[in-house]
């Protein structure tokens, strides 16, 4: 399978996982085919997404930072080590999110030519 097949199968897999194929927006035809706009929801629900994640990465960092001086915040996640924890899933959230979104971005043509000049 090539790589355009592989990145299609992946954002078609995408499209499923978040509802947007049970929600579509309006449609528009560019460079021969279909491209559907956002879903309602996405917008908003990615931005909860990283406040959350930013909230409990920052939490748990401080709890691995200073976990004497802040043994209240560290017995809320349990301890140093599942605080540790906490922290490396939430930088894999944070990883995985910018590498769906920077792929999804390069599948659409000239989406990121249109992020980066506003055109």
């Amino acid at each position: 399978m090539d790589k355009l097949g592989a990145l299609t199968k992946f954002s078609n897999w995408y499209a499923t996982l978040t509802g947007m194929n049970t929600k579509p927006g309006r449609t528009r035809k560019r460079a021969g085919r279909q491209q559907t706009t956002d879903w309602a929801g996405q917008r908003p629900r990615d931005a909860v997404l990283c406040i959350v994640i930013g909230i409990v990465i920052v939490l748990s960092g401080l709890s691995i930072w200073k976990p004497v001086q802040l043994q209240w915040l560290t017995a809320l996640f349990g301890g140093y080590d599942a605080a540790r924890y906490v922290h490396f899933i939430c930088m894999a959230l944070i990883v995985a999110f910018i590498v769906v979104h920077v792929a999804l971005a390069l599948l659409v043509p000239k989406s990121l030519r249109a992020m980066i000049i506003g055109r």
